[in-house]
C-alpha cells in the first residue's frame, strides 16, 4: 500500500505509542471485522462497540447498506472476492474481464454468481 511510504505514516508510526489522536495506530491497520461507535459519546472512535452486545444494532446496519446497495445497484456488491453484479452486467455485455479467466476459470461461473 502506497500509505505505508508515506511521512505521514512514518510520522504516526514514530510517536510513542504509535497512534492516531487517541486510538492506537495498530487498531487501523490490524481491524476486527465489524466496528461500531457511539459517535456522540466517543467521538474519537475509541471504544468499539461491535460485539455481541450490539449484534442487532450491526444486523440492522448491514441490512440498510446491502438494501442501498441494491436500489443503486451499486456495483461493489463484494462476494467472494469479486464484484458479482459487474461481472453479470460485463457478461450480458459479452465483455470478458482478464479477472473473470483468473478467479471463475469459466463463464458458466458467471451465472451462477458463484466462484469456481
Amino acid at each position: 500500500m502506497d500509505v505505508y511510504a508515506s511521512l505521514s505514516f512514518e510520522a504516526m508510526r514514530n510517536t510513542s505509542p504509535p497512534s492516531i489522536g487517541k486510538r492506537p495506530l495498530k487498531s487501523y491497520i490490524c481491524r476486527p471485522p465489524e466496528e461500531l461507535y457511539d459517535l456522540e459519546a466517543d467521538s474519537e472512535e475509541v471504544h468499539n462497540l461491535g460485539t455481541l452486545e450490539y449484534d442487532s444494532v450491526l444486523k440492522q446496519m448491514w441490512e440498510a447498506v446491502e438494501k442501498w446497495q441494491m436500489e443503486t445497484k451499486d456495483l461493489w456488491l463484494w462476494k467472494d472476492g469479486v464484484s458479482v453484479q459487474r461481472f453479470k452486467e460485463m457478461d450480458m455485455r459479452g465483455m470478458e474481464p482478464y479477472i473473470e479467466l483468473v478467479l471463475f476459470g469459466d463463464r458458466s461461473a458467471l451465472a451462477t454468481g458463484i466462484a469456481v
